[in-house]
């Protein structure tokens, strides 16, 4: 019989803690678990691996298993962790954290850390706390040490870049494929002075692809364009230091590169979002890839002149061959009249969509799901873990499964009751008074922005076509 309901929360920084293994830490909770009559299963374990202790934000897991202890259902009343160390690096966060859990009626256990109840305890937990923190701090300031004195010896201290096969303990060699396109990219902007758009459609056209079997992108081109690694170099903390691998490129090559890029760079300023934007922003899409359009500015060729426009940002960054863009004006206009049309042809077509955040008792029933479904991985676990017998797991599924069927029938006819008899009405003029709105000039962007997305999800722009395809939603 358990006692309480536990998650675990299992964090490794590197691949190279051989003692602080995922496996190695899950095995000692879950005995810990068992011994202590806390109920744990897999579908309760939380684990971020690669990811640094130091800052709660950049670790998702651990942000997913907070919001879960503190939801009103209190689905655990322990978390468990092999260290402190390993719940957090940082005093701050890790005072907030527990602070927060606690007042939610979860505990923080450090299954290798037993503490004292009192104040003696939580003294001693403090300890831990700052000694963690001072570890790291100590630990960060050694290992940049070592990786520039490891530099400053012909060393690598990371694993080589696109164009270089590089083996543990080795020196990095050329890969002859990979090189080819570094190559092109250099010469092609160099010589021939091609944008990083345009290289990196042509490499995506070529069948090249990234380390990691993506497409490239303007982001990747920059980074081999700006990369010493090519001529010889590796980069640490805002240095460069020689290394024997091969050159790839030469370094009148490469600095004619950095000359251009170096011309061409300038930060943009962050604008305010009211002074960019526009009502559309968000709503229209590329058919071909699925990329948002996003508002720039586009120039005329013959008069120089620059303009509003649309423009699909996965084109923008040369992975995808469309190129779909519509002058900022036409696109208002093809909304407007494509939303008329629709009134005057009798054409509307629209999906009903819950609004749960309107509705109490379908929050409710949707909640009722989300538990059944827990029981179910629940029951299963434990026909896995030999706990009960195969005739008990059966007996579990069909109550869940019938406990199921009966919330998805009240569901429907909750929806089915909701919706008015008159939606088409309803729709029609919904339809009309965003029309009305986003047709007059003296109204704001907000309001119109607000219109739009009232009735619609979004709208498809098929460029070839010159149509927009309308994902209109009637919400109950």
């Amino acid at each position: 019989m358990t006692d309480r309901k536990g998650c675990a929360y299992i964090r490794v920084s590197t691949d190279r803690q051989e003692e602080l293994s995922p496996d190695a830490q899950k095995r000692l909770i879950y005995d810990y678990a068992k011994k202590n009559n806390i109920e744990l299963t897999d579908e309760d374990i939380f684990m971020d691996i690669g990811i640094s202790g130091k800052s709660a934000g950049k670790r998702p897991e651990f942000q997913n298993m907070i919001a879960n202890a503190k939801s009103k259902e209190h689905p655990y009343d322990v978390i468990l962790v092999w260290k402190f160390s390993r719940f957090a690096r940082n005093q701050e966060e890790s005072i907030v954290y527990k602070a927060l859990l606690k007042k939610n009626n979860v505990d923080v256990i450090s299954i290798s850390e037993p503490l004292v109840d009192g104040p003696f305890g939580s003294l001693i937990e403090r300890i831990i706390e700052w000694m963690d923190e001072y570890y790291s701090i100590r630990l960060s300031g050694e290992v940049k040490r070592g990786m520039t004195e490891k530099a400053l010896k012909h060393g690598y201290v990371s694993t080589a870049p696109y164009g270089y096969i590089h083996e543990k303990g080795n020196t990095p060699v050329i890969n002859p494929k990979e090189a080819t396109a570094v190559r092109a990219i250099f010469e092609k902007y160099v010589y021939d002075n091609a944008s990083y758009n345009s290289i990196a459609r042509w490499l995506n056209d070529h069948g090249y692809r990234t380390k990691q079997g993506s497409l490239f992108d303007t982001r990747r081109i920059v980074y081999i364009l700006t990369n010493p690694f090519y001529i010889g170099k590796i980069r640490l903390n805002g240095n460069t230091y020689d290394a024997p691998h091969e050159h790839m490129v030469t370094d009148e090559l490469f600095k004619k590169a950095g000359e251009r890029y170096a011309s061409e760079y300038s930060p943009k300023k962050r604008k305010p979002a009211d002074s960019c934007a526009h009502w559309l922003s968000g709503m229209l899409f590329c058919p071909a890839c699925g990329g948002s359009l996003g508002y720039n500015r586009g120039v005329d060729r013959k008069t120089g002149k620059s303009y509003p426009i649309f423009y699909c940002w996965k084109s923008g960054k040369g992975q995808c061959n469309e190129r779909t863009s519509i002058p900022a004006h036409l696109a208002e206009k093809h909304v407007i009249d494509g939303l008329r049309n629709m009134i005057a042809n009798n054409n509307i077509c629209y999906d009903i969509i819950h609004d749960e955040n309107n509705d109490d008792q379908y929050d409710m029933l949707r909640k009722k799901l989300d538990i059944l479904d827990k029981k179910e991985k629940r029951a299963k676990a434990a026909y896995l873990d030999g706990i009960d017998e195969l005739a008990d797991y059966k007996e579990n599924k069909l109550s869940i499964d019938a406990e199921r069927k009966k919330i998805m029938d009240e569901i429907d006819e909750l929806q089915n009751s909701m919706v008015p008899d008159n939606v088409d009405t309803i729709m029609y003029g919904s339809i009309q008074k965003t029309i009305h709105t986003i047709s007059d000039n003296h109204i704001s962007k907000e309001t119109k922005s607000a219109a739009i997305r009232s009735i619609c999800k979004k709208i498809d722009y098929d460029k070839a076509k010159d149509e927009m395809t309308f994902h209109l939603y009637f919400s109950i």
